[in-house]
């Protein structure tokens, strides 16, 4: 069916399962004539509660804008590595709570597909931690599609498609 995936959003943490959703993703533009968007969340310790606002940090907001800045310019060499790829792409940088940004944001720019890294943590550690793929998966008003990393025989990771849902 052409035209069915015109916009792939992919959030990346900058974990070898985001590199290898990045790869997917431009992949699946390529076949279907999408665009990617790239799209990394600052965890920021204030709007998250990790770092208590009585706290006295000097440099914090100096912290977090370094932080960002950076989290932006490496976004931006792989954007560009998918534009030289004749896949056009642009990157985000988004502050606050990565499950909610991802979700918010794919739902105000209307994506048709969400690709995305897991970590292959175990059951138990889903249970007691949860895990950003696993809540935007959940919860994604659009199809996500995670890519995993395993082990193969000869000790190589590789990604593997883990699964995918659509909610309408």
């Amino acid at each position: 069916m052409p035209g069915l995936i015109r916009r792939i959003l992919v959030p990346v943490d900058f974990s070898e399962s985001s590199e290898r959703a990045i790869q997917y993703a431009g992949q699946l533009a390529a076949d279907a004539d999408a665009r990617v968007e790239l799209v990394h969340v600052l965890d920021d310790p204030y709007l998250t509660g990790a770092w208590p606002t009585e706290s006295y940090l000097p440099s914090a907001a100096v912290v977090l804008d370094g932080l960002a800045d950076a989290a932006a310019i490496r976004l931006a060499k792989r954007a560009a590595l998918l534009t030289s790829e004749s896949v056009p792409s642009k990157s985000v940088v988004l502050r606050g709570n990565p499950a909610r940004k991802i979700i918010e944001y794919a739902t105000l720019f209307n994506f048709d597909v969400i690709v995305m890294g897991r970590h292959g943590r175990s059951a138990l550690s889903h249970l007691l931690m949860g895990g950003v793929a696993e809540r935007v998966l959940r919860t994604a008003s659009c199809p996500v599609l995670t890519i995993n990393l395993t082990t193969n025989d000869a000790g190589r990771n590789e990604a593997i498609q883990d699964g995918a849902s659509a909610r309408s």
